[in-house]
């Protein structure tokens, strides 16, 4: 199969389950309806390594709480998702995207691919060392600007914002700076010196329209996965270099980070 193929035929119905009047998916049963439903010839293997090229995995949904206001949130999404669209179609306006993460010391097990049979360990150490990133991606450029910060609050947003100005100058002419972020309180504080970087907040319960999210599970998954350490300071050090190392590799951001997704929202 093609890339394209992949992209418009495969994607579209894991990404959302309800098109095919499913709840969620197996392999397997994904792999039957593409056969009857698409007549799509896809064995079991070929498809999970098709999800895995684009950096899809297994994962236990986390619980949030169910909005008391459903249909006001919905309707909000609805109209904020056409109109972050057009901004990041618009040639004249560069688009980015913002959010924190914190990194263990004691990293949480992943799924991993093991003999059957056998019994999987990871160490842990039982302490709370914890490190933060803030960081902000452009999907369509792969520029990233990040900050390891020992915790999230008004003050170390406003370093990030000065960083993130002098890493991404004011345009010339009409070109505009947007940051897309989520409704935290520290986002939010009226003192903020957003220099040249004009905000736009999400809808409430939207992570899922945010790519550096995927950024973040992507580093906790990969470079990140199984490091264990009771030091902060080389908790530190190894987050620096993984994400060093990420910013050697536009092509690894830009395909992580895709917006192509909101085509189909």
């Amino acid at each position: 199969m093609s890339y394209d193929e992949v992209t418009q035929t495969i994607l579209p119905v894991v990404d959302d389950p309800s098109c095919a009047k499913r709840h969620h998916w197996t392999a397997v049963s994904l792999c039957g309806w593409l056969t009857e439903n698409k007549d799509l010839e896809i064995s079991y293997r070929t498809l999970v390594r098709y999800l895995h090229e684009q950096n899809y995995a297994r994962r236990i949904p986390r619980p949030v709480p169910e909005p008391l206001d459903r249909d006001r949130w919905e309707q909000q999404r609805k109209q904020f998702i056409p109109e972050l669209r057009a901004l990041i179609e618009d040639s004249k306006v560069e688009v980015f995207f913002g959010d924190e993460a914190g990194f263990e010391g004691d990293p949480r097990p992943r799924q991993r691919w093991v003999k059957r049979g056998s019994r999987p360990t990871q160490g842990y150490y039982g302490g709370h060392i914890r490190q933060n990133v803030v960081g902000a991606i452009n999907p369509t450029s792969g520029q990233l600007v990040s900050l390891i910060v020992p915790h999230c609050d008004t003050e170390v947003f406003q370093a990030f914002l000065d960083t993130m100005a002098r890493e991404v100058p004011k345009p010339k002419g009409e070109r505009r700076v947007c940051l897309v972020l989520d409704n935290a309180s520290w986002h939010k504080t009226k003192r903020l010196n957003w220099h040249h970087i004009e905000p736009i907040f999400l809808p409430p319960y939207s992570p899922d329209l945010n790519p550096i999210e995927r950024l973040w599970h992507y580093l906790k998954g990969h470079g990140m996965a199984g490091y264990l350490t009771r030091n902060g300071e080389e908790l530190c050090q190894k987050l620096y270099d993984e994400i060093r190392s990420l910013l050697t590799d536009n092509n690894l951001l830009t395909s992580v980070c895709n917006v192509g997704s909101l085509n189909r929202n």
